[in-house]
């Protein structure tokens, strides 16, 4: 279980860094994983509208 652990979070840890840093504190609750699942979900939100939109045409 503790590999696991690492391996997920030496993916992850360079893509919530970012986004920990433009975040405040909140004590000691991480809010980055939620912000990175909503960004992730806007995006294919927004892709997803280019793509129709393009097959339309």
């Amino acid at each position: 279980m503790a590999a696991i652990w690492k391996a997920l979070n030496a993916i992850l840890e360079p893509v919530l860094r970012p986004i920990r840093k433009i975040l405040p504190d909140t004590g000691g609750i991480d809010f980055s994983p939620m912000v990175l699942i909503i960004g992730l979900n806007l995006l294919m939100i927004l892709l997803g509208g280019i793509a129709a939109s393009s097959v339309g045409a």
